[in-house]
């Protein structure tokens, strides 16, 4: 059978992040289904209804400002990148200090396949994988942040494994004393891997510094695209190997679906006191990566507001704050795929430039920001107690 798969079929599942065969292959199109493991009920709910937080306004702002500094985005409004309604204005900025702030970035599924040019929110230098873990991301430095990295996860393999060695790195970050505060930013599968992770910390002890977790186009109830093409991709996974991709144990598409997530969910009904945040996307089917267009077109058959593997209202972390809903697809705002050596690379992503490194400060301020005001209403809460 891999002999009948077309060649494109073949790049897009080993390079470019997916798991549906099918969709490219010539094969029968199928109704996507989600189904939900018994008994649990899901319900869709506005943002306030359901106990979101929103916080878009500030982020705008902080959006505005990064615009403002960058070559790039002096000639845009934020209404190019993030849904926002034209009347809107973005507001004055607060300057935050993001020295002592300790960044870890969360790779998504098959994100160690590109991991020496394509890391998340990296400069899109190739290096090898391992030095562009740090070096990605030192254009970061100007503004204090001199630890970031994206950690070293396996792109194949199940949630539950990778959650074990993103929590061994939060305890790492947590024990160095000049670290104040971490901030976990979890991309795709990445942010499933994450939640794991803080479930693993949580049951252990959360470590005594502030910890924050952004959720970024996030597989938080799972996406139909798993539920429907998880047996084909468990036949067909250990015959592709590519680029730098780790071996596939077999559970990494297992763990996307939403009968996996659905239930891990229902298992964890709230998170640790971890500060959590969730950005999401969603755009025109004009404007979605070619690699990703049948995806966007099966699930645009459920709802046409999705980035081409996650419908943007399953992406939304259970109390966290939303914080932006971005003009695009999966990859574009945060990966730069236009810039990969491989020319097959390049043609599966949108010809479409997205100013990724100042969406990156905007939301790292952002982030930091609304930490450092909960925890001043935290700190004035308990010295009200004690009088």
């Amino acid at each position: 059978m891999v002999g009948n798969v077309s060649t494109v079929c073949r790049v897009v599942l080993v390079v470019i992040f997916s798991w549906v065969l099918a969709g490219l292959s010539g094969c029968k199109p199928e109704m996507l289904t989600s189904p939900i493991p018994s008994p649990f009920t899901v319900a869709s709910l506005p943002i306030g209804a359901a106990g979101i937080g929103d916080d878009r306004q500030l982020f705008a702002n902080h959006l505005a400002a990064e615009l403002a500094r960058s070559p790039m985005g002096r000639a845009s409004s934020v209404q190019a990148w993030i849904h926002w309604p034209e009347q809107a204005v973005a507001g004055p900025t607060s300057e935050v200090s993001l020295r002592g702030v300790s960044v870890l970035v969360i790779p998504g599924i098959f994100g160690d396949c590109v991991a020496d040019q394509s890391l998340p929110f990296s400069d899109g230098t190739t290096r090898t994988p391992v030095r562009n873990l740090t070096e990605g991301y030192t254009y970061l430095a100007s503004l204090g942040l001199r630890r970031v990295r994206a950690v070293a996860v396996g792109g194949r393999v199940s949630s539950m494994t990778n959650g074990m060695t993103i929590a061994d790195a939060i305890r790492q970050e947590a024990m160095d004393p000049a670290v104040l505060r971490i901030v976990v930013v979890g991309y795709s599968k990445g942010a499933a891997d994450t939640l794991e992770a803080l479930a693993q910390l949580g049951n252990r002890g959360l470590p005594r510094k502030p910890l924050s977790f952004v959720s970024l186009s996030g597989v938080v109830m799972g996406t139909p695209l798993a539920d429907t093409h998880d047996d084909l991709y468990k036949k067909l996974a250990s015959r592709f190997n590519g680029l730098q991709c780790t071996p596939s144990d077999g559970h990494e598409v297992t763990s996307l679906t939403r009968r996996e997530r659905v239930r891990w969910l229902a298992n964890h009904p709230r998170l640790p006191e971890v500060n959590s945040y969730t950005v999401l996307a969603y755009t025109a089917a004009e404007d979605v990566s070619p690699g990703l267009r049948p995806f966007y077109e099966r699930l645009a058959r459920v709802d046409p507001r999705n980035d081409g593997q996650m419908l943007a209202a399953e992406a939304v972390l259970p109390g966290s704050t939303l914080l932006a809903e971005v003009k695009s697809d999966h990859w574009t705002y945060v990966l730069p795929l236009r810039d990969h050596p491989n020319v097959l690379v390049r043609g599966a992503a949108a010809n479409r430039s997205f100013p990724r490194a100042a969406f990156f400060r905007a939301l790292l301020r952002t982030v930091v920001e609304l930490d450092e005001a909960r925890q001043r209403r935290n700190d004035l809460a308990v010295s009200q107690r004690k009088l």
